[in-house]
């Protein structure tokens, strides 16, 4: 009995090792450099012309579309878009997405003002059609953010959030004000105008099940004020959000095998156990 005992802990811890390894099997699948017919994702990216503004300033940039590896770009000057806007496509391979960017800069060297104002919006809208299988998706944004200010009376503000169904899953905010100081998130971090800097390459990785939507949603503001005589501002942003990963999740053919053993093995233990059970 002490023996049958023993045997039967060790069948149990068998079980329970094979088990966690045919899970981690089943994770184990191959990353697609061009996504599955499963995987739709679509956006876009918009610049808000309506909200561009420059009096006494310079304000430009340009926005990008990649999908299916091919680039399409374009420029603005103030409110003057040349090219398509919004720029909108389907994504289908690795390293597609969508980017932006803004420079605006006011100088006042007469007794007046000078302000610019800038904006971006960007949507992404991601489904899986399968009705078998999950997929990871993780997506990359490399940006970079800065502002200045100099003078008695002057600002820069910029600020980019992102959002998924979840609410605002990442921010960027800097705001360098000479008159009324600065701050890093919406927090004051002390001192009065100068050069503020952020940036990174924050990845966000989502579990899409079967027939599961997802969105991820973009929205830029930049705006500048110079209004004593002398002052000036400027402020310095870009953006690009990639797909740089669409992995499905299936059974590699081993683990097929290896659930078949670890079943056998299951019901071979049920059988030892009935017999035991009835002599004792």
């Amino acid at each position: 009995m002490v023996g049958q005992t023993g045997f039967h802990r060790k069948s149990k811890l068998f079980l329970a090792m094979f088990l966690v390894f045919a899970v981690v099997t089943l994770q184990g699948v191959d990353a697609l450099a061009v996504f599955s017919p499963d995987i739709s994702i679509t956006g876009n990216v918009e610049y808000d012309t309506g909200f561009a503004d420059s009096y006494r300033a310079s304000l430009t940039g340009g926005f990008s579309k990649t999908a299916g590896g091919a680039v399409t770009n374009s420029t603005f000057n103030v409110a003057a878009v040349t090219g398509g806007n919004p720029l909108a496509g389907t994504l289908t391979s690795i390293g597609d997405g969508f980017g932006f960017s803004a420079n605006g800069a006011g100088n006042l060297t007469v007794n007046d003002e000078s302000e610019f104002a800038a904006g971006f919006d960007m949507m992404l809208n991601i489904t899986n059609n399968s009705l078998t299988f999950p997929y990871w998706i993780t997506f990359n944004l490399n940006f970079s953010n800065s502002v200045t200010s100099s003078g008695a009376d002057t600002y820069t503000s910029s600020e980019f959030t992102l959002d998924d169904p979840t609410g605002e899953i990442f921010f960027t905010d800097l705001l360098s004000d000479a008159a009324n100081g600065n701050e890093v998130g919406g927090v004051s971090v002390g001192g009065y105008g100068g050069n503020l800097n952020d940036s990174g390459t924050p990845s966000f990785t989502k579990l899409l099940g079967p027939g599961e939507t997802w969105f991820y949603d973009g929205a830029f503001t930049m705006e500048g004020g110079a209004y004593e005589n002398p002052s000036s501002c400027s402020g310095g942003f870009s953006a690009n959000f990639t797909v740089t990963d669409v992995t499905q999740v299936v059974p590699e053919p081993a683990t097929a095998i290896l659930i078949s053993i670890g079943a056998a093995c299951a019901n071979r233990m049920r059988r030892r156990r009935g017999p035991r059970s009835r002599t004792e």
